[in-house]
């Protein structure tokens, strides 16, 4: 806490410094969210992504670089901390160039909501000024940018280097081999570029299925993270007082940790 003398206590970084070195602050002093119940509120990390961001950071820290497939249930914030955490990246360092990809229009243009908002409610000290704006890109004048697009388009993704990749809900995409293969080309394979490829799991096979299990088996530079349904308190209620459990239940409670058994 600063004293008298204007001080910072030892081990205390500036306020300044903790916006540009650590996410979590930055999202609850500067972005804004809407809420389920269509409230507009400061970004407070819920449980699934404050473990997210960890397994981002411990990556980073020990490759320089983040390459993560998230296996998710529905709706626990990834693309939202993805989406802040690319905007945050892009808006205060030079020269970086975030690409998001989802599987159909609507979540494109939901998305990009999304990072709009994050900007439009800049505080002073941080906005940052545009050069370009459309639909589907936010262009800075520090020579960085925020761009989206559908993996309906086979070409999407192909034309520009990326320094920040984000797939969302890859298992959906159509044409998945071929959306990854070009765009993760398209990503150097550098100090300070990020892939987060997450989806909702969509079946046995697929490019998703092949990334998460390779990732699981520890083949390649991509880590598994995994985040349970279970993790959202609006998705359980309370268990009734005659309800037992059978055979496999038991084993998802002793092997998992589920708390709803």
């Amino acid at each position: 806490m600063a004293g008298r003398t204007g001080r910072v206590a030892l081990g205390k970084k500036p306020a300044k410094e903790r916006l540009l070195t650590e996410f979590t602050f930055y999202a609850r002093k500067c972005l804004k969210i809407r809420t389920k119940s269509a409230k507009v509120i400061s970004f407070q990390l819920n449980k699934a992504q404050l473990y997210l961001d960890s397994r981002i950071e411990d990556q980073r820290q020990r490759t320089g670089k983040v390459r993560i497939v998230v296996l998710k249930g529905r709706q626990q914030g990834c693309s939202t901390y993805t989406e802040g955490r690319f905007y945050w990246l892009v808006s205060n360092r030079k020269g970086l160039r975030a690409y998001i990809l989802t599987h159909e229009a609507d979540a494109t243009a939901n998305l990009f909501d999304m990072v709009q908002r994050y900007h439009d409610n800049q505080p002073p000290f941080t906005q940052r000024e545009l050069k370009n704006k459309s639909s589907k890109l936010l262009e800075f004048y520090h020579d960085s940018g925020y761009r989206v697009g559908t993996a309906g388009n086979k070409g999407a993704g192909r034309s520009s280097t990326a320094q920040l990749f984000h797939g969302s809900e890859v298992a959906f995409w159509p044409n998945a081999d071929e959306h990854l293969a070009g765009v993760l080309q398209a990503v150097p394979n550098e100090k300070n570029t990020e892939v987060i490829l997450e989806s909702t799991a969509n079946g046995v096979g697929g490019v998703f299925y092949d990334y998460v299990m390779d990732a699981d088996a520890g083949r390649g530079d991509f880590e598994l993270v995994f985040i349970p349904w279970f993790w959202q308190d609006e998705y359980r209620s309370k268990v009734p007082a005659d309800f037992t459990t059978d055979a496999d239940e038991r084993y998802l409670k002793r092997n998992y940790s589920a708390p709803f058994i």
